[in-house]
Protein backbone atom coordinates (compact mmCIF):
# COMPACT_ATOMS: atom_id res chain seq x y z
CA UNK A 1 0.00 0.00 0.00
CA UNK A 2 1.43 3.22 -0.94
CA UNK A 3 0.81 5.54 1.71
CA UNK A 4 2.65 8.08 0.66
CA UNK A 5 2.61 7.90 -3.11
CA UNK A 6 5.35 6.66 -5.40
CA UNK A 7 7.82 7.79 -7.76
CA UNK A 8 6.60 5.38 -10.73
CA UNK A 9 4.25 7.81 -11.91
CA UNK A 10 3.69 11.56 -12.36
CA UNK A 11 0.31 13.40 -11.15
CA UNK A 12 -1.61 16.63 -12.29
CA UNK A 13 -2.01 18.81 -9.20
CA UNK A 14 -5.30 20.20 -10.95
CA UNK A 15 -6.88 16.82 -12.27
CA UNK A 16 -5.11 14.29 -10.18
CA UNK A 17 -4.41 12.03 -13.22
CA UNK A 18 -1.75 10.19 -12.73
CA UNK A 19 0.77 8.87 -16.01
CA UNK A 20 3.87 7.58 -16.44
CA UNK A 21 6.84 9.53 -16.21
CA UNK A 22 9.05 8.86 -19.23
CA UNK A 23 6.75 10.47 -21.99
CA UNK A 24 6.94 14.09 -19.89
CA UNK A 25 10.71 13.58 -19.08
CA UNK A 26 11.36 12.90 -22.55
CA UNK A 27 9.31 16.39 -23.63
CA UNK A 28 11.73 18.34 -20.91
CA UNK A 29 15.04 16.76 -22.68
CA UNK A 30 13.71 17.47 -26.21
CA UNK A 31 12.33 21.22 -25.59
CA UNK A 32 13.82 21.87 -21.97
CA UNK A 33 10.11 23.07 -21.35
CA UNK A 34 8.00 21.77 -18.37
CA UNK A 35 5.61 19.27 -19.51
CA UNK A 36 2.32 20.38 -18.22
CA UNK A 37 -1.06 18.00 -17.96
CA UNK A 38 -3.40 18.28 -20.74
CA UNK A 39 -5.75 19.91 -18.52
CA UNK A 40 -3.12 22.73 -18.44
CA UNK A 41 -2.48 21.96 -15.17
CA UNK A 42 1.82 21.12 -13.16
CA UNK A 43 2.82 17.85 -13.39
CA UNK A 44 5.17 16.38 -10.00
CA UNK A 45 5.83 13.36 -9.00
CA UNK A 46 2.70 11.23 -7.52
CA UNK A 47 4.30 11.35 -3.87
CA UNK A 48 2.68 13.08 -0.64
CA UNK A 49 5.10 16.42 0.04
CA UNK A 50 6.00 18.35 2.75
CA UNK A 51 3.07 20.41 3.63
CA UNK A 52 0.84 18.08 1.49
CA UNK A 53 -1.73 15.97 3.45
CA UNK A 54 -2.35 12.40 2.98
CA UNK A 55 -5.33 11.14 1.01
CA UNK A 56 -7.90 10.04 3.44
CA UNK A 57 -9.14 6.93 1.38
CA UNK A 58 -5.40 6.13 1.08
CA UNK A 59 -5.52 6.64 5.01
CA UNK A 60 -8.36 4.82 5.33
CA UNK A 61 -7.53 1.85 3.72
CA UNK A 62 -4.25 1.69 5.57
CA UNK A 63 -6.21 1.65 9.24
CA UNK A 64 -8.58 -0.88 7.68
CA UNK A 65 -5.79 -3.28 6.72
CA UNK A 66 -3.59 -2.90 9.87
CA UNK A 67 -6.75 -3.83 11.48
CA UNK A 68 -6.98 -7.12 10.27
CA UNK A 69 -3.13 -7.69 9.72
CA UNK A 70 -1.82 -11.14 11.10
CA UNK A 71 1.72 -9.35 11.42
CA UNK A 72 3.02 -5.65 10.86
CA UNK A 73 6.70 -4.85 9.94
CA UNK A 74 8.25 -1.39 9.63
CA UNK A 75 11.03 -1.05 7.13
CA UNK A 76 13.67 2.12 7.28
CA UNK A 77 11.61 4.67 8.90
CA UNK A 78 11.93 6.47 11.94
CA UNK A 79 8.64 5.98 12.47
CA UNK A 80 8.04 10.05 13.63
CA UNK A 81 5.48 11.25 11.16
CA UNK A 82 1.87 11.36 12.26
CA UNK A 83 -0.50 9.83 11.33
CA UNK A 84 1.25 7.37 9.68
CA UNK A 85 3.44 6.34 12.36
CA UNK A 86 0.15 5.26 14.03
CA UNK A 87 -0.92 2.71 11.37
CA UNK A 88 1.64 -0.54 12.26
CA UNK A 89 0.76 0.50 16.28
CA UNK A 90 -3.57 -0.03 15.13
CA UNK A 91 -2.39 -3.45 14.15
CA UNK A 92 0.18 -4.06 17.21
CA UNK A 93 -2.64 -2.85 19.83
CA UNK A 94 -4.25 -5.78 18.50
CA UNK A 95 -1.62 -8.06 19.70
CA UNK A 96 -0.33 -9.03 16.66
CA UNK A 97 3.75 -9.13 16.34
CA UNK A 98 5.30 -6.19 15.18
CA UNK A 99 9.16 -6.27 13.83
CA UNK A 100 11.40 -2.50 13.00
CA UNK A 101 14.08 -2.87 10.84
CA UNK A 102 16.00 0.20 10.77
CA UNK A 103 19.67 1.97 10.98
CA UNK A 104 19.23 4.79 13.50
CA UNK A 105 16.26 5.05 16.60
CA UNK A 106 12.73 5.56 15.76
CA UNK A 107 10.15 6.80 18.29
CA UNK A 108 8.65 2.91 18.29
CA UNK A 109 11.87 1.61 19.52
CA UNK A 110 10.84 1.60 23.30
CA UNK A 111 7.23 0.63 23.03
CA UNK A 112 5.23 -2.76 24.75
CA UNK A 113 4.10 -3.33 21.42
CA UNK A 114 7.57 -3.99 19.29
CA UNK A 115 8.13 -7.61 19.17
CA UNK A 116 11.79 -7.48 17.38
CA UNK A 117 14.15 -4.18 16.57
CA UNK A 118 16.66 -5.26 14.12
CA UNK A 119 19.53 -2.29 13.87
CA UNK A 120 20.30 -2.74 10.43
CA UNK A 121 20.02 -2.08 6.34
CA UNK A 122 16.86 -2.97 5.09
CA UNK A 123 18.27 -3.79 1.36
CA UNK A 124 20.43 -6.20 3.13
CA UNK A 125 18.54 -8.00 5.95
CA UNK A 126 14.57 -7.93 4.33
CA UNK A 127 14.61 -9.43 0.82
CA UNK A 128 16.74 -12.45 1.80
CA UNK A 129 14.37 -12.79 4.49
CA UNK A 130 11.09 -12.49 2.15
CA UNK A 131 12.73 -14.97 -0.04
CA UNK A 132 13.86 -17.80 2.65
CA UNK A 133 10.14 -17.71 4.26
CA UNK A 134 8.48 -18.11 0.85
CA UNK A 135 10.69 -21.06 0.16
CA UNK A 136 9.37 -22.77 3.29
CA UNK A 137 5.76 -22.75 1.99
Amino acid sequence: MELHGTNSQVECQTCHQRSDPEPHFSYFRETRRSPICGCGGFLKPATISFGQNLRPEDLSRSEDAASHADFVIALGSTLSVYPAAEIPLLAARNGVPYAIINRGATEHDVLPQVTIRMEDDVEKVFPPAVAAALNER
